[in-house]
């Protein structure tokens, strides 16, 4: 009996036939990529420079198209469709976050730039 060594896996080769039929859109897609980066509405909505309701739009959209009811559902049937990679390797990681996350005494403290026109602030012009 011949046992499988370890499946050898080349870049990621996004199933463009499957998002058309989807009709996701390109910035639906990169809401996908930042929710499967595990960002929260408000850290989406900053990295992309739009409100938390639109966001949150595009959210219920992509869900419909997925036929998702959460987050996590919708994550992975587009891993299985072939939309996102299986492991997020995108701008999206939990490392570039501009903010901690809620409860774990991040916040103002940690602020950062996350546009390049944007400056960081002298840490002694935080309240």
């Amino acid at each position: 009996m011949e046992v499988a060594g370890p499946r050898q896996l080349g870049p990621f080769v996004r199933n463009e036939a499957r998002l058309g039929q989807l009709g996701i859109t390109p910035r639906e897609l990169e809401i996908l990529e930042a929710l499967a980066a595990g960002l929260s509405t408000r850290e989406i909505a900053e990295r992309l420079f739009v409100s938390e309701n639109t966001v949150k739009t595009h959210a219920a959209r992509l869900f419909a198209k997925l036929s998702a009811q959460r987050r996590t559902q919708a994550v992975q049937r587009a891993k299985e469709a072939g939309l996102i990679p299986e492991r997020v390797v995108s701008g999206f990681s939990r490392e570039n976050r501009p903010f901690g996350r809620r409860g774990d005494g991040g916040g103002a403290a940690r602020l950062t730039a996350v546009h390049p026109s944007a400056s960081t602030l002298p840490e002694d012009s935080i309240p």
